[in-house]
């Protein structure tokens, strides 16, 4: 209780006296803290002179430092949940250090002269054990780190308490809860279907220097030199000095940590491997649109190449290696559309560009940048203390920046293949506030919101504007509806002129100019005149029901009512 009080100097004060009276610094509250967590606390709220004495002070009654809080936390791992002063975190990790070391010597004296780990990955064992890699004959006194990766309720603590038990490994290298396991307790663990199994790694240094090192960078691997993309399976064994027996394992460590993939054809594509510079960017797409993401701490964040090499490998996984092409930093994804994924030259933005020619193209564009978008998003949420920023890019700007490229491979100008100067671009509020407006999008380039996004696949306007949107962000399959139905020709001359003049007075003049663009572009007349005259869709309902054409209204109030299911189950 004393710890609590307030001012610390008198909490300090009391405390002192009862330690120096005998009391039991030990003694610990219904959540398993002794007084030292209060303490701590306490240092964190008011950073005084005074609670970091009485921490020195507690530090001398030799507390036990590796014992946990309900929670799992030592006093250590609390310090650090808490931001507690750095004098104090640093003050209490050496401290927790020198007993962890204390308790690794007094367990080590017991390990067996000679116990090995082995790998078994043979026929009888199932996919679902976790694996352990062979780190040869354990030595007594010989100090390892253990590391257990997987997902939350795989089984990593129980599995760790029966290494301990056969092992006598220490008990602190877990955060959570530990639960007692029997020696006698099955140490294989059954993993869901769907979990990724667990894995442990004693080798330290040849995870990073084998491992990361020579499957992450170019310099220190065999593809120094060339300029390949797949690699065979003894390829990479030769890289790893490795015999027959250890191949199969190692590759699957590779899969693990997407470092490596293998093709359907048995070939491996190594991301760290490959070399820099992608093809120049050509003219063959009419249309383009794209994404940036950056950092919003511009000052600290940048793409590393493991990021992009994880992205390569979700690519080959969602297109295939024959729509696929990669290079060190970006890669080119074709379809009906293309998509081209490149990190800035100074690695702080990372740019998803698509491109088509034909107008049925559009579509598959806009899917390629909502899917792979999704991906990056998801490997941009694993960094841990850093946020970042989605903008949709200017076309104009892309379209320059492919001219220049096409110009200076013409003239024979040498120049990077990177994106040098930051590429602008207007996050969706932005869009979504000057549609509301009414005004083009201010910047670098004067561009229309609906000349950034997809307006017939980008339901995001639609959903938010509601009635009050403007037509032309009209669902594309309401829109094809619409057209279908307009532009056949009607007995009582209700369809697309009717709709014309309703809308903007269109004269004589307009609907014949109309009528030769459509016949002339194959165009539908329709499509032309809701472009033309662009309304709210409140107004183009009203113009519909005017027209007596309840099966346009029904159409449009369809398309409103899916996207609040669509709105509601997300």
């Amino acid at each position: 209780m004393a710890s609590y009080l307030r001012p610390a100097s008198l909490s300090t004060a009391i405390c002192q006296a009862l330690l120096k009276g005998g009391s039991d610094p030990t003694l610990k509250n219904l959540a398993g803290e002794n007084f030292l967590f209060s303490v701590l606390r306490g240092a964190a709220m008011e950073g005084c002179k005074d609670s970091q004495l009485l921490i020195s002070l507690a530090l001398k009654h030799n507390l036990d430092l590796l014992s946990r809080n309900c929670n799992g936390l030592t006093v250590y791992d609390e310090a650090r949940k808490i931001s507690a002063p750095i004098s104090v975190i640093r003050l209490l990790k050496k401290k927790t250090q020198e007993q962890q070391n204390i308790f690794l010597n007094q367990q080590n004296r017991k390990l067996l002269n000679n116990v090995t780990i082995q790998y078994n990955c043979g026929p009888d064992e199932s996919h679902k054990m976790i694996p352990i890699l062979d780190v040869g004959s354990w030595k007594p006194g010989r100090k390892v780190r253990l590391f257990i990766c997987g997902q939350t309720r795989v089984g990593k603590t129980t599995f760790a308490n029966t290494l301990k038990e056969l092992l006598f490994l220490p008990q602190y290298f877990l955060p959570g809860k530990l639960f007692d396991t029997h020696p006698g307790q099955n140490i294989s663990t059954e993993l869901p279907n769907n979990m990724v199994s667990a894995l442990i790694i004693l080798d330290m240094n040849w995870l990073l220097q084998d491992i990361f090192g020579v499957f992450g960078n170019f310099a220190l691997s065999p593809a120094s030199g060339t300029n390949k993309e797949r690699w065979h399976r003894e390829e990479l064994a030769a890289a790893l000095n490795l015999t027959n027996g250890d191949v199969e394992g190692a590759l699957d460590l590779l899969e693990a940590f997407q470092l490596v993939f293998k093709t359907q054809e048995g070939e491996y594509v190594v991301p760290g491997w490959l070399k820099k510079g992608g093809p120049e960017r050509s003219g063959g797409c009419e249309n383009m649109r794209g994404i940036g993401y950056r950092w919003k701490d511009c000052n600290r964040g940048m793409f590393s190449h493991f990021l992009v090499g994880r992205l390569q490998i979700q690519l080959i996984c969602m297109f295939g290696t024959e729509r696929c092409s990669f290079w060190k930093g970006g890669a080119l994804v074709v379809t009906k559309a293309q998509l081209r994924i490149e990190v800035s030259e100074d690695r702080r933005n990372l740019y998803l560009i698509g491109g088509w020619r034909l107008k049925d193209a559009e579509g598959d564009c806009y899917h390629l940048l909502e899917k792979v978008g999704k991906e990056v998003e998801i490997l941009l949420r694993n960094e841990h203390g850093q946020h970042y920023e989605k903008i949709h890019l200017c076309p104009t700007e892309l379209r320059n920046l492919t001219v220049s490229s096409e110009v200076a491979a013409l003239v024979g100008f040498v120049r990077s293949a990177g994106i040098i100067e930051e590429l602008s671009g207007f996050s969706f509020q932005q869009i979504l506030e000057a549609e509301k407006q009414n005004v083009p999008l201010c910047g670098k380039w004067s561009m229309q919101p609906w000349e950034v996004l997809f307006p017939q696949h980008d339901t995001r306007i639609l959903s938010s504007l509601g009635m009050n949107c403007s037509s032309r962000w009209l669902e594309g399959s309401t829109l094809s509806t619409l057209c279908s139905l307009l532009d056949t020709r009607s007995p009582v001359e209700l369809d697309w002129k009717r709709l014309g003049e309703l809308l903007g007075k269109a004269s004589n003049s307009t609907i014949t100019e109309v009528e030769e663009e459509a016949r002339n572009k194959g165009l539908s007349p329709t499509n032309l005149i809701l472009i033309k005259y662009p309304v709210i869709l409140y107004q183009l309902i009203q113009c519909l029901t005017q027209m007596d054409r309840e099966d346009c209204v029904s159409a449009i109030n369809n398309m409103m009512m899916q996207l609040k299911d669509k709105v509601e189950n997300q």
